[in-house]
């Protein structure tokens, strides 16, 4: 199964995705593809980052999302990725 995987940081102030995001989905075709979202945070979650990201990327497939905070680990993150790849 094919991932794309989107890494971005939260944009805490409106708890959602950063326009760079926005311009990325607009200016590629995502249509089939299964999207999973990773987000930095200072601590205010995925916000509406998921559900705004599944109204843009018309046609996929939105899979799953977490945020992570900056003290998280490289094997934490590691760890989420291989549960979504299984």
């Amino acid at each position: 199964v094919s991932m794309t995987f989107f890494n971005y940081p939260n944009c805490e102030l409106y708890f959602t995705l950063s326009k760079i995001v926005y311009t990325f989905v607009e200016q590629n075709d995502l249509n089939g593809k299964n999207l999973v979202t990773l987000c930095t945070s200072g601590g205010s979650g995925l916000g509406r980052s998921g559900s705004d990201l599944a109204k843009h990327a018309k046609g996929a497939v939105l899979k799953g999302g977490r945020e992570f905070r900056g003290s998280a680990s490289g094997a934490e993150v590691k760890k989420y990725i291989d549960s979504i790849l299984k």
